[in-house]
């Protein structure tokens, strides 16, 4: 359980929703019991992230924090525009 990755979920669920040409870093903190994931997204891509009223990353953290779940783990996502 100690080698379950936020990464590989989160890029699925997020590169569709940027545009081509944007530009997404992903940095993830671990420790016994979470995991800490921070987004960096070229400029102008973080709204469409957020969405209408924060709809896709509410949508986005639902499914992290259900996968985590699954592990026994807790997750946070930070998103910030580069």
């Amino acid at each position: 359980m100690a080698d379950f990755k936020l990464e590989p979920l989160a890029r699925i669920l997020m590169e569709p929703i940027v545009s081509g040409e944007a530009t997404m870093t992903f940095t993830e903190e671990t420790d016994a019991a979470s995991n800490k994931l921070l987004v960096t997204v070229s400029a102008g891509e973080l709204g469409r992230l957020i969405g209408t009223r924060g709809a896709t990353a509410q949508a986005i953290r639902r499914v992290l924090d259900f996968g985590a779940a699954q592990q026994g783990r807790r997750c946070s996502i930070d998103v910030v525009e580069s």
